[in-house]
């Protein structure tokens, strides 16, 4: 019965490109090549770093419980710092702006 399953698969799959094959564009049959063969390339590189964090996790496993050494950062008492003298405020705008609207009749106001 598995058997039968993985041939129907198979043959549903080849089936399926062929048709995909025939009816995609070659710009677009170009960009799922270049995802599938992308996707398939990083998969060494996936292991390889997977395996080389298993390895440095049974090393760290290995070693005797440290504690770290406690470090401890006393402040200063620095002398406070008076504040100036406040900044003057700004002066009353000389006249009232005005905007002109791009497109708008200047007769009217």
């Amino acid at each position: 019965m598995k058997r039968a399953l993985f041939v129907i698969g198979i043959t549903f799959a080849v089936a399926f490109a062929i048709v995909l094959g025939i009816r995609i564009s070659p710009d677009a049959l170009a960009i799922i090549v270049g995802v599938v063969l992308g996707a398939a390339a990083s998969i060494p590189a996936s292991l390889l770093v997977a395996f080389a964090l298993t390895r440095q996790r049974q090393g760290i496993d290995r070693l005797p419980p440290q504690q770290p050494p406690g470090i401890v950062v006393a402040p200063q008492n620095l002398p406070a710092q008076p504040y100036g003298p406040p900044m003057p405020a700004l002066p009353p705008p000389a006249s009232k702006r005005t905007f002109t609207i791009i497109g708008e009749d200047s007769s009217q106001e």
